[in-house]
């Protein structure tokens, strides 16, 4: 058995719209795959539950990430913390 650390979260939601709840890796883990591994297994269990695509609300700094994960720019939205519009993006599943 391999030793094994927690690197980041991430989950679904399906309250109005399905989503991706929150994603989250720790600074020193960014850039090493783990977000790419971790983004898979969201979409394919939201395949498995017959999710027709995924809306996410980016951080301003991650929204080249989901691009590159296929995703695309559908809006903004405002922050609840801060006082600045959050990229809201999308990528289908079908």
């Amino acid at each position: 058995m391999q030793d094994s650390e927690i690197v980041g979260m991430a989950s679904l939601l399906w309250e109005d719209i399905p989503m991706i709840d929150s994603f989250w890796l720790l600074p020193e883990n960014i850039g090493k795959g783990y977000g790419k591994q971790a983004f898979d297994l969201l979409i394919k269990e939201a395949q498995k539950l017959n999710w027709p695509s995924l809306t996410i609300v980016s951080d301003i700094y991650a929204e080249g990430f989901y691009k590159a994960m296929g995703a695309k720019r559908v809006g903004e939205v405002p922050s609840e913390v801060q006082d600045k519009m959050l990229p809201k993006m999308l990528i289908d599943l079908g």
